[in-house]
């Protein structure tokens, strides 16, 4: 007897229902500030470099450092977004530059879409384009040198009870996360 909500938005976004009350529980990236929360870690993702197999030949274990991208026209989403924000923020800490961003695109299906065009490059989790990739529309390199990588984690807020049904989702969200993808 229990009704699930789910809801898909930006981590920006989910955090702030979350410190509301709105959300019970959110799967979000790169906490920095955890206060009043309590967070979970789920996993690490490393990031890539997506771009159209024009870009190069992918042969599975193809690698490229941060500081090549500052020459590579870049879609990337707004900078209020976590990922540009992971970006940037590598970007200085590196490089002590910024790159050079051709577009600013706050649509997951349109950023591949254009990176699939040909139009720029972009920067994701493999988990993200798994099908294009399969299907040979984008080709990936991993970036290194520093290596770049995301941090999700579950959080709920601290001072809220848990019930019986959040314990059940929360559990069921770790044996996904858990269980190889086929």
């Amino acid at each position: 007897d229990v009704t699930v909500k789910m809801v898909e938005s930006h981590s920006g976004f989910l955090r702030d229902w979350i410190d509301a009350g709105s959300l019970d529980v959110a799967i979000l990236f790169n906490i920095r500030d955890a206060e009043g929360l309590e967070v979970r870690p789920l996993l690490t993702e490393a990031m890539h470099l997506i771009s159209a197999p024009s870009f190069g030949v992918r042969t599975g274990r193809d690698r490229i450092s941060l500081s090549k991208l500052s020459s590579i026209d870049l879609l990337m989403p707004s900078q209020t977004h976590m990922m540009r924000k992971l970006l940037d923020e590598a970007a200085t800490a590196a490089t002590g530059g910024v790159f050079r961003i051709k577009a600013e695109i706050d649509a997951l299906s349109t950023l591949k879409k254009l990176v699939i065009a040909g139009q720029g490059h972009t920067i994701l989790p493999l988990a993200t384009v798994r099908e294009e990739l399969e299907s040979g529309k984008v080709i990936a390199h991993r970036i290194e040198r520093p290596r770049l990588e995301r941090h999700l984690s579950l959080v709920r807020l601290s001072r809220r009870p848990i019930t019986r049904a959040e314990n059940a989702i929360t559990d069921l969200i770790y044996d996904l996360v858990r269980t190889p993808a086929s």
